[in-house]
């Protein structure tokens, strides 16, 4: 705290946005790491919904530990509903990560006009 008392306003203010930039930072980089994530888990349920759709047999499903005969109607309408999911939250990754690079980019933007210029 006593070091914080010999900053000027300016070099506090410096400070705060370089850490708000970090921030925002990692917010983008955790936005790209879920919404490759939700492609990983998309693909995965599409081959499954393909394999599904190729047959009209009973499948077993996997339920915890154990497996459960399922009719194949209504695996295909559990897989639609999770690849209705999957892009819904790719959708809202990807709007989140949209948010912070643009909170980023005025972050960078105002950081550049508080930090003094040197002379060539």
């Amino acid at each position: 705290m006593l070091r914080m008392a010999n900053l000027s306003d300016r070099e506090i203010q410096v400070m705060e946005m370089s850490q708000q930039l970090t921030m925002a930072f990692e917010q983008v980089q955790a936005c790209n790491r879920q919404m490759q994530l939700c492609k990983n888990q998309m693909s995965k349920t599409n081959i499954t919904m393909n394999e599904v759709q190729k047959s009209n047999a009973k499948m077993y499903r996997a339920c915890g530990r154990m497996f459960v005969l399922a009719d194949p109607a209504q695996l295909k309408k559990d897989l639609q509903s999770d690849i209705d999911r999957i892009q819904s939250e790719h959708n809202r990754c990807d709007e989140m990560a949209k948010n912070f690079e643009a909170k980023k980019q005025i972050l960078t933007a105002q950081l550049n006009d508080l930090t003094p210029k040197e002379k060539k």
